[in-house]
């Protein structure tokens, strides 16, 4: 009976160190898929926002781009209505001067924003530079108005 009794003990023993030897390449094959995909994770995250970095950039190029087209509007009117209302010769072409500067930065910055932008914004984007460019041609026989007629018509 004791012979059977350690041959079973044994048995136990070895069965006893089998499974624990499966539940350790278990445990220890989870916390290795664990790291995999933590590392992965964190890599996939950077990637995130590496592309959210470009993303923000690209917008506020655009944003700059397009801010300086709204001042520059903004100023171009302020100039034509000096202009207009200019008491001398030498004040209406220091207006006219800078009306004309600023229609050649307008210029340039729709260039510019031409090229920045984005596929849905082409569309409404080249309206406005055609309206802009409209506003600006109805101007040009205005800027050849003498003081009479700026005091008459404007």
């Amino acid at each position: 009976m004791s012979a059977t009794k350690t041959s079973l003990n044994l048995s136990q023993n070895s069965s006893y160190r089998q499974t624990r030897i499966f539940l350790f390449a278990g445990f220890g094959g989870l916390l290795l898929l664990m790291v995999v995909l933590g590392l992965s994770a964190i890599s996939s995250m950077y990637q995130i926002e590496l592309r959210e970095e470009m993303i923000r950039q690209e917008y506020l190029i655009r944003d700059r781009a397009l801010e300086s087209l709204r001042s520059n509007t903004y100023v171009s009117g302020t100039c034509i209505r000096d202009f207009l209302l200019a008491s001398s010769d030498r004040a209406a072409a220091v207006s006219k001067a800078q009306f004309l500067d600023k229609q050649h930065q307008i210029e340039a910055r729709l260039g510019e924003y031409q090229k920045l932008a984005t596929a849905e914004a082409r569309e409404p984007f080249a309206r406005f530079s055609e309206e802009l460019r409209t506003w600006f041609t109805a101007m040009d026989p205005v800027l050849g108005w003498d003081a009479a007629a700026r005091h008459s018509r404007g």
